[in-house]
């Protein structure tokens, strides 16, 4: 238990509990119920009278044995707490793990109890109620739940809660999808929810890059004279944008608002019945005078070979590749994927093939993996570490973190055809050591982590052991007659 890493601001609550594995009676994960601090007796979510302070809670633990302690969240605290489960083994992270890390704002986040995952926490509210999505193992809540706090700070984390910037909502469309009967993995669900959620820094780049982007620029920078009369036409102009661009988020659009140049008191002043202040209204108003919405094509997201370009390349790619698979082609030291008449970029590097070996169990080739940048690096790759988006990405991350694959699940189905049918120096495998037959069983040689030898020690270049087998060294030995 690290207590002096908590944030402060949870520290000072009275919402801190106690809790304890249970075996669950159904099978599966342990059950972690809660108990209160002051009683030792079971805590409820909805009773506030069985939370205590963190002191309390520290002091119970120690007094009743439990497991940990953990906090209750309610909708006054204003905090939303992210859980991503299962995405964490050592310092290895999932796809999902680090496409959520990447986007979060620099915020307290903390591994799990069980080290497999981590809790992110940042300041905002949910559009609705609590997700718990089981599929790919991510929950997103605000109030009448709690967390197990560990304080075990995932690496280089702060020990504030910031503001959301956009996570909140991302988090909370991934929580939401559900896998079609046909998807077998949640890449697919992560890059549609990835290609319509715009973080709110990732929406202010695309607008300043926009064909709209000077004027955009000026609003947001608050330069509103000379292009308005006053400046609450100019707030709604940057509304309107910023509905375009947020798809009507109407939170994100006041969330952006707050940080441009013509943010100013006026913005939470009461000014219509009811009680709607003057930004709420302004930002409706625009919502409803937006009648289209940004939606992201395969055009936005990733490079686009010029036409001419891509012409030149349709019928053959630059490293001589052909055939079934030709709509995948190197360009300028990356493949690219022909999908209709749009080519888009799917890794960072091309391949040098050097040698593929098959095995009873699978195989496995050896390449040179060479990045954009002329970086070379030297890879001895399996099949299950291809089977899946999530496992390519590990393996190439293993190795360094220069290799980069951008496609999608799809993508990578057709990349591992077009990889099978390069031009392979074939051979042999063998996962452990010992005597194999050659030429349909006329010939014994012995394969170890050295190579291969025959009779009379004559080396036999056909048949190596598998990189990942050669945990055994051993000398190399002399047959003299077959067995």
């Amino acid at each position: 238990m690290y207590i002096n890493t908590f944030p402060k601001e949870l520290a000072e609550l009275k919402n801190w509990v106690d809790w304890r594995y249970v075996p669950n009676p159904k099978g599966g994960k342990d059950k972690k119920p809660l108990f209160c601090p002051a009683t030792g007796k079971h805590a409820s979510v909805n009773a506030p009278s069985t939370w205590g302070t963190l002191d309390e809670a520290l002091r119970a633990k120690e007094k009743y044995g439990y497991s940990g302690i953990g906090i209750v969240f309610t909708k006054e605290m204003g905090i939303v707490a992210i859980d991503v489960d299962d995405c964490l083994n050592g310092d290895e992270i999932t796809e999902l793990g680090k496409l959520i890390l990447e986007k979060a704002p620099k915020t307290y986040i903390e591994r799990s109890p069980s080290k497999q995952g981590y809790h992110m926490l940042v300041r905002g509210k949910l559009p609705g109620a609590g997700k718990n999505n089981q599929e790919i193992h991510v929950e997103i809540y605000d109030t009448l739940r709690y967390f197990t706090v560990t304080g075990d700070n995932w690496h280089d984390c702060v020990d504030t809660i910031a503001e959301d910037n956009g996570i909140v909502d991302f988090v909370y469309k991934l929580a939401s999808k559900k896998m079609k009967p046909n998807e077998t993995s949640p890449a697919s669900v992560i890059e549609k929810v990835s290609s319509t959620v715009l973080i709110d820094d990732n929406l202010i780049k695309l607008a300043h890059a926009s064909k709209d982007g000077t004027d955009f620029g000026k609003l947001y920078r608050g330069e509103w004279q000379g292009m308005f009369k006053s400046q609450s036409e100019g707030d709604f102009a940057l509304c309107r944008k910023l509905a375009f661009w947020s798809g009507k988020n109407e939170t994100q659009i006041d969330r952006i608002f707050r940080t441009s140049g013509l943010m100013r008191e006026k913005w939470d002043e009461n000014h219509h019945a009811g009680g709607i202040t003057y930004g709420a209204k302004t930002i409706t108003n625009a919502c409803a005078a937006t009648k289209s919405v940004y939606s992201p094509t395969r055009k936005t997201q990733k490079s686009q070979l010029p036409a001419e370009v891509a012409a030149t390349i349709a019928e053959k790619s630059e490293d001589g590749q052909t055939g079934s698979f030709a709509d995948i082609v190197g360009y300028n030291k990356c493949y690219y994927r022909n999908k209709g008449d749009k080519f888009y970029q799917i890794t960072n590097f091309t391949i040098e093939p050097i040698e593929m070996l098959t095995y009873d169990e699978g195989a496995q080739i050896t390449a040179n993996f060479v990045t954009d940048k002329g970086e070379k690096f030297l890879i001895h790759l399996e099949a299950p570490s291809m089977a899946d988006l999530r496992s390519f990405k590990v393996a190439l991350g293993k190795v360094t973190f220069a290799l980069t694959f951008l496609g999608g699940a799809g993508d990578l189905d057709y990349f591992k055809m077009f990889v099978n049918d390069m031009k392979w120096k074939q051979k042999r495998g063998a996962k452990t050591l010992g005597i194999y037959p050659r030429n349909n069983g006329e010939k014994l040689v012995y394969v170890d982590s050295k190579g291969a030898v025959g009779v009379g020690n004559v080396k036999d270049d056909s048949i190596v052991q598998v990189e990942s087998s050669k945990v055994i060294q051993t000398k190399t030995i002399t047959i003299t007659r077959a067995l």
